[in-house]
Protein backbone atom coordinates (compact mmCIF):
# COMPACT_ATOMS: atom_id res chain seq x y z
CA UNK A 1 0.00 0.00 0.00
CA UNK A 2 2.72 2.59 0.95
CA UNK A 3 4.63 1.75 -2.61
CA UNK A 4 0.82 3.03 -4.26
CA UNK A 5 0.48 6.10 -2.21
CA UNK A 6 4.18 6.84 -2.76
CA UNK A 7 3.52 6.39 -6.75
CA UNK A 8 0.48 8.36 -6.49
CA UNK A 9 1.85 11.37 -5.20
CA UNK A 10 5.00 11.32 -7.49
CA UNK A 11 1.91 11.27 -10.25
CA UNK A 12 0.09 14.65 -8.80
CA UNK A 13 3.77 16.30 -8.73
CA UNK A 14 4.23 15.33 -12.35
CA UNK A 15 1.02 16.33 -13.24
CA UNK A 16 0.80 19.67 -11.57
CA UNK A 17 4.39 20.48 -13.36
CA UNK A 18 3.29 18.86 -16.59
CA UNK A 19 -0.03 21.69 -16.54
CA UNK A 20 2.75 24.50 -16.71
CA UNK A 21 4.56 22.87 -19.62
CA UNK A 22 1.38 22.03 -21.64
CA UNK A 23 0.23 25.86 -20.78
CA UNK A 24 3.47 27.58 -22.13
CA UNK A 25 2.90 25.07 -25.51
CA UNK A 26 -0.96 26.27 -25.46
CA UNK A 27 -2.13 22.94 -25.72
CA UNK A 28 -5.56 23.75 -24.33
CA UNK A 29 -7.21 20.51 -24.87
CA UNK A 30 -4.49 18.38 -23.39
CA UNK A 31 -4.78 20.18 -19.85
CA UNK A 32 -8.51 20.12 -19.72
CA UNK A 33 -7.85 15.92 -20.64
CA UNK A 34 -6.23 16.39 -16.88
CA UNK A 35 -8.70 18.82 -15.13
CA UNK A 36 -12.47 17.43 -13.88
CA UNK A 37 -15.05 18.72 -16.04
CA UNK A 38 -16.25 20.71 -12.66
CA UNK A 39 -12.27 21.69 -12.12
CA UNK A 40 -12.22 25.17 -10.54
CA UNK A 41 -9.33 27.30 -11.44
CA UNK A 42 -8.76 30.49 -8.67
CA UNK A 43 -7.80 33.44 -10.71
CA UNK A 44 -7.47 36.83 -9.12
CA UNK A 45 -9.80 35.60 -6.49
CA UNK A 46 -12.14 34.35 -9.08
CA UNK A 47 -13.31 31.22 -9.11
CA UNK A 48 -13.61 29.71 -12.51
CA UNK A 49 -15.40 26.48 -12.81
CA UNK A 50 -15.81 23.97 -15.19
CA UNK A 51 -13.86 23.19 -18.95
CA UNK A 52 -15.16 25.91 -20.53
CA UNK A 53 -14.19 28.75 -18.16
CA UNK A 54 -10.54 26.95 -17.90
CA UNK A 55 -10.60 27.43 -21.96
CA UNK A 56 -11.64 31.07 -22.21
CA UNK A 57 -8.81 31.65 -19.51
CA UNK A 58 -6.02 29.42 -21.76
CA UNK A 59 -7.41 31.10 -24.96
CA UNK A 60 -7.13 34.30 -23.77
CA UNK A 61 -3.04 34.10 -23.56
CA UNK A 62 -1.63 36.45 -25.34
CA UNK A 63 0.38 34.89 -28.44
CA UNK A 64 2.77 37.74 -29.03
CA UNK A 65 4.98 36.66 -26.17
CA UNK A 66 6.84 33.75 -25.19
CA UNK A 67 6.20 32.79 -21.33
CA UNK A 68 7.79 30.27 -19.13
CA UNK A 69 6.44 28.81 -16.04
CA UNK A 70 8.85 26.90 -13.84
CA UNK A 71 7.44 25.03 -11.05
CA UNK A 72 9.41 24.17 -8.04
CA UNK A 73 9.69 22.95 -4.54
CA UNK A 74 6.51 20.86 -5.85
CA UNK A 75 5.37 18.68 -2.33
CA UNK A 76 2.82 16.43 -2.24
CA UNK A 77 1.10 14.91 0.42
CA UNK A 78 -2.68 12.90 0.82
CA UNK A 79 -5.39 15.02 2.52
CA UNK A 80 -7.75 11.95 1.98
CA UNK A 81 -8.11 7.99 0.89
CA UNK A 82 -8.68 9.96 -2.69
CA UNK A 83 -7.65 13.00 -2.50
CA UNK A 84 -4.08 14.38 -2.82
CA UNK A 85 -2.90 18.01 -2.03
CA UNK A 86 0.36 19.39 -4.73
CA UNK A 87 1.68 22.95 -2.97
CA UNK A 88 4.73 24.45 -5.24
CA UNK A 89 6.44 27.61 -5.96
CA UNK A 90 6.21 29.35 -9.61
CA UNK A 91 8.07 31.63 -11.34
CA UNK A 92 7.37 33.07 -14.46
CA UNK A 93 9.23 34.72 -17.16
CA UNK A 94 7.73 36.40 -20.02
CA UNK A 95 9.42 38.51 -22.78
CA UNK A 96 7.08 40.29 -25.78
CA UNK A 97 8.50 37.83 -28.81
CA UNK A 98 10.95 40.18 -31.28
CA UNK A 99 9.83 41.43 -34.46
CA UNK A 100 12.03 39.61 -36.64
CA UNK A 101 13.38 36.67 -36.58
CA UNK A 102 16.72 36.23 -34.84
CA UNK A 103 16.07 39.40 -32.98
CA UNK A 104 16.32 40.40 -29.27
CA UNK A 105 13.48 40.11 -26.72
CA UNK A 106 13.16 42.09 -24.00
CA UNK A 107 12.39 40.36 -20.69
CA UNK A 108 9.35 41.55 -18.44
CA UNK A 109 10.10 41.43 -14.34
CA UNK A 110 9.81 37.90 -13.50
CA UNK A 111 7.09 37.08 -10.35
CA UNK A 112 7.10 34.31 -8.07
CA UNK A 113 4.31 32.85 -7.43
CA UNK A 114 2.80 29.94 -4.57
CA UNK A 115 0.29 27.51 -5.80
CA UNK A 116 -1.85 24.50 -4.38
CA UNK A 117 -3.40 21.85 -6.51
CA UNK A 118 -5.94 19.16 -5.64
CA UNK A 119 -6.49 15.96 -7.32
CA UNK A 120 -9.17 13.59 -6.76
CA UNK A 121 -9.04 9.76 -7.89
CA UNK A 122 -11.82 8.20 -9.46
CA UNK A 123 -12.11 4.75 -10.92
CA UNK A 124 -8.22 4.99 -10.26
CA UNK A 125 -7.18 8.09 -12.73
CA UNK A 126 -6.17 11.35 -10.35
CA UNK A 127 -7.42 14.36 -12.04
CA UNK A 128 -6.90 18.00 -11.61
CA UNK A 129 -10.22 19.38 -9.23
CA UNK A 130 -9.03 22.61 -8.10
CA UNK A 131 -6.13 25.09 -8.55
CA UNK A 132 -5.35 28.33 -7.38
CA UNK A 133 -1.76 30.28 -8.02
CA UNK A 134 -1.23 33.31 -6.05
CA UNK A 135 1.78 36.34 -5.68
CA UNK A 136 4.10 36.03 -3.39
CA UNK A 137 6.14 39.39 -4.44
Amino acid sequence: MWEQEQLALQCCERMSRHFYWLLDRYETDRILGMAHETCTWMRAGAPHTGHEAMRRIMDARPRDALGRHLVCNAVAGMTGTDEIEVTFDLLYQAAQKPAEPGGTALPQPARLLSGVDRYHREGGAWTLVFKEVLPLF
